[in-house]
């Protein structure tokens, strides 16, 4: 079953990815964006289409860390990543999985992330771009592992992702 899951997301990830370059951007988006100007946007990201995409993927190359800023920003904005900035991720996960590797303070920059109002949509997105699994290697014993019992709807890595989520919803104080 993991391989069915694991072939299934490589199977439907192209196609979700040339349906959202191709599909008009909201509402929301173009009344923000009629002065021609960006929704949101630093040094580092811009918004095109409600997506984020990296100014200079490059850099990336030689500062690692600017993938948790992507992430803080997503976390901040509740704004998805753009195809080609999961694309620009892809093909550096070995070299960030090196970066992660050696001891480092990284529980600042994920304490950040976590504590930030859309924190389920940032881990979702790391995880589905091998980010959270660069960082956490252990994420890869439970990618798309099927548990068989009544009380597992999903995957061990989905139901973590949905239980996530599903604490945000909690009022505080409980």
């Amino acid at each position: 079953m993991r391989e069915y899951y694991r072939h299934a997301r490589s199977f439907t990830a192209p196609p979700y990815a040339r349906w959202m370059r191709a599909r008009p951007s909201s509402a929301r988006c173009s009344r923000s964006s009629a002065t021609g100007a960006p929704r949101v946007a630093n040094a580092d990201f811009t918004v095109h289409r409600e997506r984020i995409h990296f100014r200079a993927p490059q850099r990336l190359e030689v500062e690692p860390e600017l993938v948790l800023s992507l992430f803080e920003f997503v976390a901040r904005h509740g704004i998805r990543l753009s195809a080609e900035a999961e694309q620009q991720i892809e093909p550096r996960l070995p070299s960030l999985r090196a970066h992660f590797a050696e001891p480092r303070p990284l529980w600042p920059a994920l304490n950040t992330i976590l504590a930030l109002p859309s924190a389920p949509l940032a881990v979702r997105a790391m995880h589905e771009t091998g980010v959270l699994a660069a960082i956490f290697p252990e994420m890869e014993r439970i990618e798309c592992l099927v548990i068989r019992d009544f009380f597992h709807r999903y995957t061990v890595d989905e139901h973590t992702l949905v239980t996530m989520q599903n604490l945000r919803k909690l009022p505080a104080g409980i």
